[in-house]
């Protein structure tokens, strides 16, 4: 419940970084869409990683939503077979 306005705005990466992680010199990551687990990051690493991980997940998306387009096409059929 603690994130959930977050989630329900659509924010894409969620990045939690507490007393202890900075501390540890570590941030946690994690993405909307993907496997849902956290990631551990290396505070010097997070840029280039939340940039990496943001790319990965736009063609996740990308490919998911072009796969279930080319699903819903049918081609060559006939009037008949529309019915």
């Amino acid at each position: 419940a603690k994130y959930f306005e977050w989630e329900r705005k659509g924010v894409p990466l969620r990045i939690e970084i507490g007393p202890r992680d900075v501390k540890n010199g570590v941030c946690i990551f994690k993405y909307r869409a993907g496997s849902g687990d956290k990631e551990t990051i290396q505070l010097g690493d997070a840029a280039s990683a939340a940039s990496a991980g943001l790319d990965a997940m736009q063609t996740n998306l990308y490919e998911a939503a072009k796969d279930r387009l080319a699903a819903g096409i049918t081609m060559d059929a006939t009037y008949e077979e529309m019915k």
